[in-house]
């Protein structure tokens, strides 16, 4: 019975251990997380959307806001949650085409990365065709200040 005793006695030691390195190893590893999502670069959502388009052509715009002074890098992400290739085309507030003659096919996405500034704040325009009338889904999102 003694032997039963001390085994337990033995197992349960072992255990506490065992789940005290655990925990300090799951808070080394969520510090290590954290200290590389707080060194990485600022940056900010300009646009985050889904949107659907049911006739095969939509529209999604967003705002931009020019830094102080100088340009910084900006990024486009568009997503294509649709059955069918989409045509893409993303216009300046000046009416510039800055993205044009681009296909996203289905599930895939495009990623544009440009240098804004002053000349380039104001309503863009993203445009979104299927040329056959498809439904369009699709999920946008614009970064500044990479």
């Amino acid at each position: 019975m003694k032997k039963i005793s001390t085994l337990l006695t033995v197992a349960l030691l072992t255990a506490s251990i065992g789940g005290a390195f655990s925990a300090l190893a799951a808070d080394s590893t969520s510090n290590q997380s954290t200290s590389v999502t707080s060194s990485t670069t600022p940056f900010a959502v300009v646009h985050d959307q889904s949107a659907y388009f049911p006739t095969g052509q939509g529209t999604v715009n967003f705002d931009y806001k020019a830094p102080a002074s100088g340009t910084e890098k900006v990024q486009v992400f568009v997503q294509n949650n649709s059955a069918k290739s989409i045509n893409v085309k993303m216009v300046s507030p000046s009416g510039t085409a800055w993205i044009s003659g681009f296909t996203i096919a289905p599930g895939k996405s495009l990623i544009s990365e440009h240098y804004f500034g002053a000349s380039q704040q104001g309503f863009w325009l993203v445009y979104f065709d299927t040329n056959d009338g498809s439904p369009i889904s699709v999920d946008v999102r614009v970064k500044d200040g990479l």
